[in-house]
């Protein structure tokens, strides 16, 4: 056992189900922070990012491989396109930060 690591456990399921349970069980405390990897579509990030934004007060979320390279590119647009389209659903809910630092790139948004 590692010093200060009381236990560690594997949860299975779909993320976002998971981690929306584990937040309800814990009390629904807050601030709270999720982490969305998802499948780099904008239907699977959308679904994932507007269940957080629905359940959860006040949430940060970092988001993985949101750098938008373009839409000719065909490649890693998904994150963006859900981002922006949760984002425009929420007007003045979050502040947003984004890496800028090229692929993966990396999103967070926090409460405004």
């Amino acid at each position: 056992m590692v010093r200060g690591v009381e236990s560690v456990h594997l949860h299975q399921g779909d993320g976002v189900v998971v981690s929306l349970s584990i937040w309800r069980d814990a009390g629904r405390p807050a601030p709270v922070l999720f982490f969305v990897d998802g499948d780099h579509s904008r239907q699977s990030v959308y679904r994932e990012l507007a269940a957080i934004v629905a359940a959860v007060p006040a949430p940060s979320v970092l988001l993985h491989d949101a750098f938008y390279q373009s839409a000719g590119a065909g490649y890693n647009v998904g994150p963006h396109e859900a981002i922006v389209q949760v984002l425009g659903e929420a007007p003045g809910r979050f502040r947003r930060f984004d890496s800028g630092l090229g692929l993966p790139g990396m999103t967070l948004l926090i409460p405004a």
